[in-house]
């Protein structure tokens, strides 16, 4: 993700500060009105925490995601604007759960 952001001219930067007393890493990438906001966070406690922070910080986002306790990607919550998600080569598969 930080390889294609970057080849795309997005300017990345990633850190393990997370803020909140929760632990993971988090990367951020702009260029001009683009960004992307992606959080691997090591408890899935964490995960409402960091969605209500990217909901207030980016309300007209293209897409806000969180995924708890996920075998495959374990926890993570992330948004973007849409030229941003698709130069950093995340695939998002819309799925309708029936409850």
């Amino acid at each position: 993700m930080q390889i294609n952001l970057e080849e795309a001219g997005y300017a990345v930067t990633l850190s393990n500060e997370l803020g909140g007393g929760y632990s993971g890493t988090h990367l951020t990438a702009k260029k001009e009105n683009e960004y992307i906001e992606f959080y691997w966070l090591d408890d899935a406690e964490a995960c409402d925490y960091f969605y209500n922070l990217l909901d207030g910080l980016y309300p007209n986002s293209n897409k806000l995601v969180e995924m708890e306790n996920d075998g495959k990607f374990g926890n993570i919550v992330f948004c973007g604007s849409e030229l941003a998600m698709n130069a950093s080569g995340i695939k998002i598969v819309e799925i309708k759960v029936k409850v």
